[in-house]
């Protein structure tokens, strides 16, 4: 939930794929040309000067934003300091009335096919590992004191778990009972020619 997502979108900008620093680029110019601000408040990492919003530095969730202004030229006296963009998020305020929203975005293991690498096995069992991918929220805002004083509160939440596939390869039981037989007789690696002497007995205490 990274709020540079929605600048993205704006006449100039180039999502930035190919690593770096920053993930929305505007007019040839990099990710840190760009200031970030919040209700006008300075929203950018104080060290790398970039949005200070993405998935590790969350100040403010995507359902609590009212609308996003991009600025790429002739900026006003309140602006200034990166050339490439001025990214201004205006949030969402209580009013006279209370209004609120709730979403929810599910997708589970039931609503997919089985997972490729299971298929790609031979004579192994067609079944789908769980997975589970729910993202949430809601927000809801109204009057402390009407036409005085206001209240807007925001909740965001995503919750993943999937499944992970592996491989594994077990010797034979006719292998296993073979390298038993051999582990006390030594021998010489084929690789590089070191001999090994053949292992002392442990006897039992």
């Amino acid at each position: 939930m990274d709020l540079s997502y929605v600048a993205q979108i704006a006449p100039g900008a180039v999502m930035n794929t190919g690593g770096g620093y920053g993930n929305v680029e505007f007019n040839g110019l990099p990710a840190t040309s760009s200031n970030f601000t919040i209700d006008g408040l300075d929203a950018n990492d104080p060290f790398l000067n970039l949005n200070n919003t993405g998935a590790t530095n969350l100040q403010l969730g995507l359902n609590a934003v009212q609308e996003v202004s991009v600025n790429t030229l002739s900026y006003s006296v309140d602006h200034g300091r990166q050339g490439a963009a001025q990214i201004n998020f205006a949030s969402k305020s209580g009013t006279n009335n209370w209004h609120g929203n709730a979403f929810e975005t599910w997708n589970g293991s039931t609503m997919n096919a089985v997972n490729w690498f299971i298929n790609a096995q031979p004579g192994s069992p067609a079944h789908r590992g769980r997975s589970n991918v729910n993202q949430f929220g809601g927000g809801m805002g109204g009057p402390i004191i009407k036409d005085k004083l206001f209240i807007y509160g925001d909740y965001e939440a995503l919750r993943i778990v999937l499944p992970n596939v592996l491989t594994e390869n077990y010797p034979t039981q006719a292998y296993e009972a073979y390298a038993l037989t051999q582990i006390p007789l030594g021998g010489t690696d084929p690789r590089n020619g070191v001999t090994y002497a053949a292992p002392q007995i442990q006897a039992p205490l």
